[in-house]
């Protein structure tokens, strides 16, 4: 896909493509992040607000009356549709990715939309030194992480880049430290004892001290 590329915030498409299979991954907290942005930025600080995998959350009558409640749901901002590839998704919809987990901060989509330079709102702790983080459940902070990714993301997108490469080298299978590590946990795991590993995790290397 070709990637990220700058354009005025009110031309901007947010999306959401957590899987929604349960709460886990799923789009509630970031409709609430949009929400806020919404209510506070007004209509038209933004393009279009997608829910990817949210057509079946359409289905329960309950799902249905809590988003009546919102301003979004009735300014015609908000587009529930299907599940679809991340590549696509990114490539055709979406300039800024809104995200929420529930103990599950290493997600492989998380990765593909930093790889491809979109600017990334996510609550992973593992990876919270790159993108634009908001902890936990924190919809005010997400809010405020939201802004600055619609607004001030593409007058600092060298610099995004620059710290986004450093965090993804911790996942590749080009990391010569991560490529040792994983070697001396499969031998110990054979043979117990054969390599003095602490078993601390360390989320800045991803690696065991």
């Amino acid at each position: 896909i070709p990637g990220y590329e700058p354009k005025d915030p009110k031309d901007k498409r947010i999306s959401v493509m957590e899987p929604n299979m349960n709460v886990v991954k799923w789009s509630l907290i970031p409709i609430l992040i949009g929400e806020t942005f919404f209510r506070n930025k007004g209509k038209d600080s933004f393009k279009q607000f997608y829910v990817g995998s949210g057509k079946k959350l359409l289905e329960s009558a309950y799902y249905k009356e809590m988003l009546s409640y919102l301003d979004i749901t009735g300014s015609g901002k908000i587009k529930f549709v299907g599940r679809y590839p991340v590549s696509i998704f990114l490539s055709s919809e979406t300039d800024v990715v809104v995200s929420h987990q529930w103990e599950n901060p290493l997600n492989y989509a998380y990765l593909d939309a930093l790889y491809y330079g979109y600017p990334l709102v996510h609550n992973a702790d593992f990876i919270k030194d790159v993108g634009y983080y908001y902890s936990d459940f924190n919809i005010t902070e997400g809010y405020n992480q939201l802004d600055k990714a619609i607004n001030d993301h593409d007058k600092n997108i060298d610099k995004y880049k620059e710290q986004t490469e450093k965090v993804l080298n911790r996942y590749l299978s080009t990391n010569a430290d991560l490529v040792d590590t994983y070697k001396k946990l499969i031998e110990n795991l054979f043979k117990p004892g054969t390599h003095d590993l602490s078993h601390k995790y360390d989320w800045k290397t991803n690696l065991y001290k």
